[in-house]
C-alpha cells in the first residue's frame, strides 16, 4: 500500500493499520500481549527503550487506536506516520526473529 500510494489514490490510513493489525497480532501470538490489557501500553512500554522520540511513538500509537476504533472522520493521516508504524512493525519482528534465532542456536549446542 506505501508502494502504491500517492496523491490521487492515498493509502496512508489503510497502510497504518494493516502494520498496526500486524503488530497487535505478533504481540499476541509472542505472548506479550493478551489481547486484554490496553495495547497501547504494552506497546509504548516494550517500544521505549528503542527509540528516541517517545512523544512519536505515542502519537502514531495513539493515531492507530483512534482508527481501529472507526473514528467518522477518520483523523489526518501521513506518509511519515504510516512509515513509522511499518518501523515499529520491523523492530518488534527483528527483536523477535533475534529471539528464535538464540533458541534455535541454544538447542543446536545440546
Amino acid at each position: 500500500m506505501i508502494a502504491k500510494n500517492d496523491i490521487f489514490l492515498q493509502f496512508e490510513l489503510h497502510a497504518l493499520m494493516e502494520f498496526y493489525l500486524a503488530l497487535q497480532d505478533e504481540f499476541r501470538r509472542s505472548g506479550e500481549w493478551d489481547g486484554v490489557e490496553p495495547f497501547f501500553e504494552v506497546a509504548v512500554k516494550r517500544f521505549e527503550p528503542f527509540v528516541s522520540d517517545a512523544t512519536a511513538l505515542r502519537h502514531v500509537l495513539k493515531l492507530a487506536e483512534r482508527l481501529s476504533g472507526r473514528e467518522m472522520p477518520p483523523p489526518p493521516t501521513t506518509l511519515a506516520e504510516a512509515a513509522s508504524m511499518k518501523i515499529f512493525c520491523d523492530l518488534y519482528f527483528s527483536l523477535l526473529a533475534r529471539k528464535h534465532y538464540a533458541g534455535m542456536k541454544e538447542h543446536q549446542n545440546v
